[in-house]
């Protein structure tokens, strides 16, 4: 009779996922990074909402303004690097930092951006 083993690495990858994703680093925050990344966030709470379009329409610039200021703060990815990356670039570095930091995020957020890179990718703009 064999036992199986289990690879402690493995499941501590599962547990803890990689910070890296497309090259650049995702930030796993501290205390104060994450009260920062709190009032970032509370400006628009709106994003993280089911009806997401409707309320960037409503929101405007100022709401990308805030995604790309919690992207930056949250990672090594340059302002004019954002700008340049596709829809699908940009979700999932927004998708990492959640997963990296989803002790802070509740399912409810990261069900919110899944929503986005699904609209994203059925060609809602």
């Amino acid at each position: 009779m064999t036992v199986a083993t289990v690879d402690p690495i493995k499941e501590l990858e599962t547990l803890f996922p990689d910070n890296e994703v497309r090259g650049y680093k995702i930030k796993k925050y501290n205390i104060g990074e994450l009260k920062k990344a709190i009032a970032i966030m509370s400006r628009n709470a709106g994003l993280f909402s089911e009806d997401f379009a409707t309320y960037l329409l409503q929101a405007g610039e100022s709401a990308l303004d805030d995604i790309f200021e919690l992207v930056t703060f949250s990672s090594d990815v340059p302002k004019d690097a954002i700008e340049e990356m596709s829809q699908e670039e940009f979700l999932e570095i927004l998708v990492k930092i959640f997963e990296v930091n989803i002790t802070f995020f509740s399912q409810s957020v990261v069900k919110a951006v899944n929503n986005m890179k699904t609209m994203s990718a059925d060609g809602v703009k």
